[in-house]
């Protein structure tokens, strides 16, 4: 017998004396604290140490694809791209101790527990923020500085991906810049950029493999107020994947009623085992009426509330998407509060009719502004903010100074936005009515849009400001051109519009 033969049959002999011995205290037979612990086999290393979790496994993995070529990219760029270098590095590094925590952390009780850990990646947000000057690296710092609000996914649930995928777009708003600028003439600037984005991107891949609802924590871990960095069994050191930890006790075998085969002891055990799959024959087949956990055979179970009343007003009927499926939303407050985990102002619910249509005024502030499900209101953003997105409203008029990234509107009716300054992008989706007031420095918006109707531009023909109205084509008139096999699609704008 070859030398691994040997080792494999005496690993499971002294398995299957380890079973045995498991076996004989089941049966009361033996105490747990004497023999049981003298006849533990010996079990491999791999076993005997306790990896690293997947997740920290694949932040390593990730940083060693990404983070590290992008350093290289600052070095060989030199100047501040050093500095923004070493500021994204150390936000990283505070990125992986937040998963380490997470590692050997209990779920937290609410989210200000968890804002209160990324002080660190808060502090480099800021950092880069102030390394924003007029010089040669000013789109490569704004770029940065977007990218890196996307580690603050950490106190996003349910979708983290979907609000990673924010920054990158935002990131990459400056990246062009930088790509146009330096794209014939230094290679290494987009070579810097590119490097960047694609630190941001994989970011995106890594949290929906490993924390695609939000972040993996340890249901068996301490408490977050308890922790002491350095004190689990996991280590956040990039150079070791696997750490020493003492071997997990095995898990109870579950009790089964039944009765003790004819033999009995474990002569009786073993016979029973040896009947496989046949095990479950003898078991009694329970009927629906014996289900106690069925609601209509417990006598003994509450009774479900009754359905919520539905008004018979005639608003009930109104197609709007909100006023049949959405109750329960058009029932909550309205609000309007900072949330400073997602840098996002939160303006929600102003669809009360009886309520005057006061403007409802936020001071921007380079931060995003989310309006949802709101009604017949003026909302007012002043300032220089990042982006606006309006989600689910009906007849709600905006207006806003100026903004970094974009505008989006989103499943609305009949909304009006008024731009007084420039917005470099107007995305509108699953929109029916909206019009777009633009002022004569933001005539170089351009508009993407899907799957909308009734879209309208408004822009000052004259100095007098007098406006003039435009409508967004709806309608396309597509056809086939060229020689085949080499044919394209050739768009054109329908007849609608030509006159």
């Amino acid at each position: 017998m070859s030398a691994p033969a040997q080792d494999e049959h005496a690993y499971l002999s002294s398995l299957l004396s380890n079973i045995t011995t498991r076996l004989r205290v089941l049966e009361g037979g033996g105490s747990s604290s004497g023999s049981s612990a003298s006849t533990t086999p010996s079990l491999p290393p791999s076993t005997q140490a306790q990896e690293t979790p997947k997740s920290l496994r694949a932040y390593e993995s990730y940083l060693q694809a990404t983070l590290i070529p992008f350093l290289e990219a600052a070095t060989a760029l030199g100047g501040q791209a050093v500095e923004l270098g070493a500021v994204v590095k150390g936000a990283w590094d505070a990125q992986r101790d937040f998963l380490v925590m997470a590692a050997a952390v209990k779920p937290p009780a609410n989210d200000t527990q968890i804002i209160s850990k990324l002080a660190p990646v808060q502090a480099a947000i800021q950092k880069v923020q102030k390394m924003i000057q007029r010089n040669e690296f000013e789109n490569h710092a704004k770029a940065v500085a977007e990218g890196m609000q996307a580690l603050t996914w950490v106190v996003v649930r349910p979708a983290p991906c979907e609000y990673i995928e924010n920054f990158i777009g935002a990131a990459d708003f400056w990246g062009n810049k930088v790509r146009i600028q330096h794209k014939r003439t230094a290679p290494e600037h987009v070579l810097f950029v590119d490097a960047y984005k694609k630190v941001v991107v994989e970011l995106m891949s890594y949290v929906k493999e490993c924390h695609l609802t939000g972040v993996s924590w340890n249901p068996q871990g301490v408490d977050i107020e308890s922790y002491v960095p350095g004190s689990s069994s996991t280590s956040s050191s990039s150079s070791s994947s696997t750490t020493t930890a003492a071997t997990p006790a095995a898990p109870a075998a579950p009790v089964v009623a039944a009765a003790e085969p004819a033999g009995g002891g474990r002569a009786g055990l073993f016979s029973q085992l040896g009947k496989g799959l046949l095990i479950t024959s003898g078991l009694k087949k329970v009927s629906k009426d014996q289900q106690t956990w069925r609601p209509e055979f417990n006598k003994d179970a509450a009774a479900p509330p009754p359905p919520p009343s539905v008004p018979s007003s005639s608003s009930s009927s109104s197609s709007s998407p909100f006023s049949s499926s959405s109750k329960a939303v058009q029932q909550k407050p309205p609000s309007s509060s900072y949330d400073p985990s997602q840098f996002r102002w939160n303006v929600q619910h102003y669809t009360d009719p009886s309520l005057p249509p006061s403007p409802i005024t936020i001071e921007d502030k380079k931060q995003s502004v989310y309006i949802y499900n709101c009604g017949a209101c003026v909302i007012e953003i002043k300032g220089k903010g990042k982006s606006v997105t309006l989600d689910g409203c009906k007849k709600t008029q905006v207006v806003i100074d100026e903004m970094l990234s974009s505008l989006e509107v989103v499943n609305c009716q009949g909304v009006k936005v008024q731009v007084r300054q420039h917005v470099p992008t107007v995305a509108i989706d699953k929109t029916d009515g909206i019009v777009v007031l633009l002022s004569k420095e933001g005539l170089g918006t351009s508009f993407i849009t899907s799957k909308s109707s009734e879209m309208n531009i408004q822009y000052p023909k004259n100095e007098e400001g007098e406006l003039t109205e435009t409508p967004i084509p709806e309608q396309w008139q597509h056809s086939l051109e060229g020689e085949w096999p080499k044919m394209r699609v050739k768009n054109e704008v329908s007849a609608l519009y030509t006159h």
